[in-house]
């Protein structure tokens, strides 16, 4: 997530031949498809679109990622993972 927020996003242009699209972030892409249908399968999550999904998750990761980096936070990012991921559970439950 550090990578893709303050490489990737930041500096698109470096990566535009071989990167277009989601060629970059493919395996996050494929490994939270795989992660979201396992939990769609075991009916801990509801079957929804992908995309809005793969946003809930990433936004609130992104977001806690990016204030802790503007120092922002008064804890180390390990103390807001219980947080992070039940807010991202909550949001996408069966």
């Amino acid at each position: 997530m550090n990578y893709f927020l303050k490489v990737f996003l930041v500096n698109r242009e470096v990566f535009k031949d071989g990167c277009e699209g989601f060629t970059c972030v493919k395996d996050i892409i494929t490994e939270t498809m795989i992660l979201l249908s396992d939990g769609v399968e075991k009916k801990e999550l509801r079957n929804q679109e992908f995309f809005t999904a793969f946003s809930t998750m990433m936004g609130s990761i992104g977001g806690i990622v990016f204030l802790y980096y503007e120092g922002v936070l008064d804890n180390d990012l390990d103390y807001y993972g219980p947080y992070i991921s039940e807010n991202i559970y909550m949001a996408l439950k069966a």
